[in-house]
């Protein structure tokens, strides 16, 4: 996904995420923030510190130096969907992991990843002063930078193996839809049994030579470790994924102006701090579940409208963290995804992602948008992205005239797809859709939201809150 700006990402990831879709990841955008951060005990891990690192020593770790020495260059670009991929999985599985109450789990400290990387570290990573650290939804915390929350950032996790299954699940999910071909069956086995040495490893196995996508064996670093260093359009993405037997790390750094040869060395003994720290058993400080009850996002569309969105048959939608999502039905590569919401705080997080996407290399309207959603000026900020600039080759931008009180439309063609994003704002209402589509007429697509988008304003309640939503 085209991400010139943070994704979970931070997704979202990717995250998003990182986020999130990040995790249900498609269902929810990557690194969605929350109002506040998780709740901590006196159990947290040091932030600094390398001296207290220096005294606890993770288990079996080669104290080599990475195996292959980083490049200053940008990967290649050849898959831009299998660029995405670590971080995206990373951020966004962490969600559903961390937030899942899973039987056996582990109940002895609570880490909140928010502790793990300092601000200094931060900044000497992505090259920029950066922000307060925020809890994402995805159970992972996000590193922005100051000046616009979206240009770079570190997407932070750490998961105990109970609750690292989602994680591997939507790495996996990841791969295939960028067309990497492998057997998950010895995988599956040993995140089943909890085994994480066992389950990096066999990562290292599937994307270590496969085409377009630059991974490596990161020896020195827990006992198991994969590095991948990508790119997609003029973004950099690092991730190192990290194990102890019982523990998974993720640290995934992502920005416009990274070079490898400077991010990888200062991600290592960071990762070798934080493993050597984490407890034997511990949780992960992440939201409480959203209460029941509130609008099913899936009431906003219907699967036949869905599907003729896609072009062909589609899956009855899936609702998540207060969105539902269709797949076609033949590849489930295809997919609608529509939201309602009245939260200030979700629809900050929507707009957010949606910028990421929207204002590729657009700066200055980057900025004036963020300042936007700090200042709840909702209409302000989709009138601001309609009015921005077509940067990427193909791109369409535009605004919607009669759909609520402002409205964006935005269509990207990448890797085959387009990346259309829609979005509406009335009053205190946003409405939203985002639809990955096969390549094809642009303003056809708008045609089809247009009556859409205008329905499900009409037939919303005045007042109304979102079942699951976070």
């Amino acid at each position: 996904m085209p991400r010139h700006r943070l994704a979970a990402l931070l997704l979202p990831l990717a995250a998003a995420a990182l986020a999130c879709s990040l995790l249900g990841a498609p269902a929810r955008p990557s690194g969605a923030p929350l109002t506040q951060a998780a709740a901590t005990n006196s159990a947290q891990l040091p932030t600094t510190a390398p001296s207290q690192a220096a005294t606890a020593q993770p288990a079996a770790t080669d104290t080599s130096a990475p195996t292959a020495a980083p490049s200053d260059t940008a990967a290649p670009q050849d898959t831009a969907t299998a660029a995405t991929v670590a971080g995206t999985a990373a951020a966004t599985a962490a969600a559903t992991a961390a937030s899942a109450d899973t039987p056996g789990a582990n109940t002895g400290a609570t880490v909140d990843p928010c502790t793990l990387v300092s601000a200094d570290e931060a900044k000497a990573i992505l090259g920029v002063d950066v922000g307060q650290p925020k809890a994402q939804a995805s159970g992972g915390c996000l590193i922005a930078d100051a000046a616009t929350g979206q240009s770079a950032g570190i997407i932070v996790f750490a998961l105990p193996a109970a609750q690292a299954g989602p994680f591997f699940d939507q790495y996996q999910a990841q791969l295939q839809q960028a067309k990497i071909k492998f057997d998950p069956t010895q995988l599956n086995r040993d995140v089943a049994n909890g085994d994480m040495v066992a389950a990096v490893n066999d990562v290292v196995t599937i994307t270590v030579g496969q085409p377009g996508f630059h991974a490596q064996r990161l020896a020195g670093v827990g006992d198991a470790a994969i590095w991948s260093w990508n790119s997609i359009l003029a973004l950099q993405e690092g991730t190192l994924v990290a194990a102890r037997p019982h523990a998974i790390l993720g640290l995934v750094v992502v920005g416009p102006s990274l070079k490898e040869g400077v991010v990888q060395p200062l991600l290592v003994p960071i990762a070798q701090r934080i493993l050597a720290a984490l407890p034997d058993s511990f949780t992960v400080a992440t939201p409480q579940p959203p209460a029941s009850g509130g609008l099913d996002p899936c009431s906003l569309m219907t699967t036949a409208e869905a599907a003729v969105l896609l072009g062909t048959p589609a899956n009855a939608g899936t609702s998540g963290s207060g969105q539902c999502q269709f797949q076609d039905t033949a590849t489930k590569k295809l997919s609608v995804r529509v939201f309602a919401s009245q939260s200030p705080a979700t629809i900050a997080s929507l707009l957010q992602t949606a910028s990421m996407e929207i204002l590729i290399d657009d700066t200055a309207t980057a900025t004036k948008v963020a300042a936007d959603i700090s200042a709840s000026s909702w209409q302000t900020a989709v009138s601001d992205m309609a009015a921005s600039k077509a940067v990427f080759p193909g791109q369409v931008v535009k605004k919607l005239d009669g759909v609520g009180d402002a409205a964006v439309y935005s269509s990207i063609p990448v890797s085959g797809l387009r990346l259309v994003d829609v979005l509406a704002v009335h009053g205190q209402t946003l409405v939203g859709m985002r639809l990955e589509l096969k390549t094809g007429d642009s303003a056809a697509t708008e045609q089809l939201v247009v009556p859409l988008m205008q329905g499900i304003l009409a037939n919303l309640p005045a007042t109304f809150t979102v079942s699951g939503a976070p």
